[in-house]
């Protein structure tokens, strides 16, 4: 686990006892990646770290470029094929070697633009997507990209934007977009299937497949299930109550039988799939 004081610790599975611990400047927003015994760590500072799993010990240092203004977040990695792949807060995949951290390739998927830095967020504070050798990943400022994980190379791109974690069920990618509009597009071309805007601005979680349905929770506390098929909302279930600080801020997790999903006052629930 990482916390935001950057602050690392390895814990037994089975038992949860400490195994080992460490610290790195920045806060650790994403969750940490491992493959081939080897944690990676992003970090708000812009830095990527890989640790030793079994002993705690720091084998590499990437810095990456931060701008003056970026929202408060970062990308999780994803660990595999012996490659480090996160979006940076400067609108690019990168990828790094796993074993040195040394930079494979980097690709821009979104430009700064605009008079202000406001307006230049290009931040990718999602957990980019992995599937067949293909990397799927959406921007801030406004861009869904298909790339391709060997070269590098765009396949396609998509005016999407969103600091939501992409979802993929088969061939379809759910987008949460920042108006909170869910939409479900194919992912070999990027064509749009159907969406639904009937939940704009309740600051949706990402959407959760589970089953025929998407799970999506609001800054209310309700959670909302969405038909796959056609975008149409089916069913909602008030987890927040009357308090207002019961929003569900963290995307539901579906278990393969049941959705558990946990409030911002720490109530956790299960629902039954149907």
């Amino acid at each position: 686990i990482g916390t935001e004081n950057g602050y690392v610790a390895a814990m037994d599975a089975e038992t949860g006892e400490l195994v080992w611990d460490a610290s790195v400047p920045g806060e650790i927003l994403a969750a940490p990646a491992a493959d081939e015994g080897i944690l990676v760590v992003n970090t708000g500072a812009g830095s990527l770290f890989g640790f030793s799993t079994r002993t705690g010990e720091q084998l590499w240092r990437h810095e990456g470029d931060t701008p003056p203004l970026t929202l408060r977040g970062i990308s999780g990695p994803i660990a595999s094929n012996g490659g480090a792949i996160i979006g940076t807060p400067t609108g690019k995949i990168q990828v790094n070697l796993i074993e040195t951290g040394v930079l494979a390739w980097e690709t821009v998927i979104a430009t700064p633009s605009g008079a202000t830095e406001l307006e230049r967020i290009v931040d990718i504070d999602t957990t980019p997507v992995l599937f067949g050798g293909t990397v799927y990943t959406v921007s801030y400022n406004g861009t869904l990209a298909a790339v391709e994980l060997r070269s590098g190379r765009v396949i396609w791109k998509r005016e999407y934007a969103s600091y939501r974690n992409v979802t993929m069920d088969g061939n379809t990618l759910y987008v949460v977009d920042n108006n909170s509009h869910v939409y479900a597009l194919d992912r070999r071309n990027g064509v749009e299937l159907w969406s639904q805007s009937g939940l704009k601005k309740r600051v949706l979680t990402a959407a959760e497949p589970a089953g025929d349905y998407l799970v999506v929770g609001d800054k209310w506390g309700l959670l909302h299930w969405i038909n796959k098929e056609d975008g149409k909302i089916v069913a909602r279930y008030d987890l927040g109550g009357d308090d207002e600080d019961e929003s569900v801020f963290a995307a539901p997790v579906y278990t393969g039988n049941a959705v558990i999903a946990v409030t911002r006052e720490g109530d956790v629930a299960s629902f039954s799939v149907p």
